[in-house]
């Protein structure tokens, strides 16, 4: 019988965005300090420099059998490459190994995604990172997680299994550092620059106040703040789907 362990994550930030309209188009980031455990089959493993030429992939898992088919899935989204592998259930948890393609010198979260199980789903998940290679000048970077999705009703039908991953993310930035990184992920993005987006930022004790100072008249602000909440975590959208099914 294999156990759970708990670990502390010290220091989160939890951001929580108000697109403020009717007041001057500001975003509020209230970040606050937390502790706490978070239910994982294994103990959080530390990222870890991999050869390049021989990539990560998710692999079979040693200690049992392949319970859902196909055994491993490749698919491309946006210029992203995701591959699962290794579906299984252990005591009303379902996991599953995923690589994916860092779109920069930075690290992505996946921050969204959700498993579909016969009528029901659930978007609570835990992540282990199991190993990441960080871009370099001539080669992208990749990373590699086991997620465990423990929020699975008993004597549900685990049949078959739908993975949904929405988007992805950059971390967020060092405790003190918001506004100058903040501030510099929108100005350099792509998108941002095309609508004439503009910020100030401004740093207090309490949290982090993006403020829109200019943008293309063709854009709503609602339209901006978009933009402006995209651009500030780089998020590079899916959806990538992967269905498997029991093998039997």
């Amino acid at each position: 019988m294999k156990t759970y362990q708990s670990f502390k994550f010290a220091t989160i930030l939890i951001i929580t965005a108000v697109v403020a309209l009717a007041t001057g188009g500001i975003l509020k980031f209230g970040i606050s300090k937390i502790t706490g455990t978070m239910p994982n089959k294994e103990q959080a493993v530390h990222a870890q420099q991999v050869d390049n030429q021989h990539k990560p992939t998710p692999t079979a898992s040693i200690i049992q059998a392949t319970q859902y088919l196909p055994a491993s899935q490749e698919q491309k989204t946006n210029g992203i490459k995701f591959t699962v592998s290794n579906f299984f259930v252990e005591n009303n948890h379902v996991f599953t190994d995923v690589c994916y393609d860092l779109p920069g010198k930075s690290v992505w979260d996946i921050n969204a995604a959700t498993l579909q199980y016969g009528q029901l789903s659930t978007g609570d998940f835990a992540v282990s990172e199991t190993s990441i290679t960080m871009e370099t000048d001539i080669e992208k970077g990749y990373r590699c997680l086991r997620l465990d999705f423990y929020n699975i009703s008993p004597n549900a039908d685990l049949s078959s299994l739908t993975l949904t991953v929405g988007n992805i993310g950059q971390i967020s930035p060092m405790e003190g550092f918001e506004c100058q990184e903040y501030t510099a992920r929108i100005h350099s993005n792509l998108k941002a620059v095309a609508a004439g987006i503009k910020v100030a930022c401004e740093q207090s004790p309490s949290g982090v106040n993006v403020q829109l100072i200019e943008k293309s008249s063709a854009l709503s602000e609602n339209e901006a703040n978009i933009i402006i909440s995209e651009a500030m975590f780089n998020q590079v959208n899916g959806p990538w789907v992967f269905t498997v099914t029991q093998n039997k």
